[in-house]
């Protein structure tokens, strides 16, 4: 399978990629978590490392909580199709797996963390071999037609359609459907004619290394391990400062 394709091109406020695709991000972009927490207002703290440690980081810091996915994601009360859940899991531990920023997968250039695995939307022959089609129009982007109504664009429909809607042929390349293709990845992808059924796109976190903690034998694991992983020694340390 190949890798992702590496193009220097500008996504809102992130100005270019770096040699893996991955945009490169600046000051602007780091939170100031003395001033979050002047506000006196709730707030969480999402992504970067996934570990107990963070969580204790999080909190001194002043924030209510942390947002964890890949963690939970791949246990197995997830809804990802369990299949998916096994590759990545496997290839991770293997040290095979693949994830990149990719602002190319969003209509609304969010650079998405995607997992580069065979037979999904992040493989370049699957992509190339599926039907463009964004028919159920979930993220989309109003904008003002000539007539001045209000339309929608979404840059993963067919190419001729987009272009018609006032945008540029770049801005259709590479664009994948997440609404087809995340709903693929929980098993509900859609059936298309000839017995055809959409790919799935596989968002994921780029650390998973709690895996060789959690379950270094690559077998299954729960959430209720996951919250215990999270919290080791919160429980102890609000205990001490009583």
């Amino acid at each position: 399978m190949r890798g992702p394709r590496v193009r220097a091109r500008t996504y809102g406020a992130v100005s270019h990629g770096d040699e893996h695709g991955d945009p490169v991000y600046g000051p602007r972009d780091t939170p100031d978590f003395a001033r979050m927490a002047a506000f006196g207002l709730p707030f969480w703290i999402a992504g970067g490392p996934c570990g107990p440690e963070q969580v204790r980081r999080a909190g001194a810091v002043g924030a209510a909580g942390v947002q964890v996915g890949g963690l939970f994601a791949l246990c197995e009360e997830s809804g990802l199709g369990e299949g998916l859940r096994r590759e990545l899991i496997e290839c991770e531990l293997a040290g095979g797996l693949t994830v990149r920023n990719d602002p190319a997968a969003s209509p609304t250039s969010f650079p998405f963390k995607v997992a580069y695995l065979p037979g999904t939307l992040a493989d370049a022959k699957t992509s190339a071999a599926r039907t463009r089609v964004c028919d159920l129009g979930c993220p989309r982007t109003p904008y003002r037609t000539d007539r001045g109504a209000i339309g929608y664009r979404r840059p993963a429909e067919p190419v001729a359609a987009h272009v018609r809607k006032g945008v540029t042929l770049e801005e259709t390349e590479d664009r994948q459907c997440l609404c087809n293709g995340l709903l693929a990845a929980v098993g509900l992808g859609r059936r298309r004619p000839r017995g055809v059924v959409e790919p799935p796109v596989v968002t994921v976190g780029q650390d998973l290394g709690f895996l060789r903690h959690i379950a270094p034998d690559g077998g299954e694991y729960g959430a209720e391990a996951g919250v215990r992983r999270l919290s080791a020694g919160l429980v102890e340390e609000a205990s001490a400062s009583v």
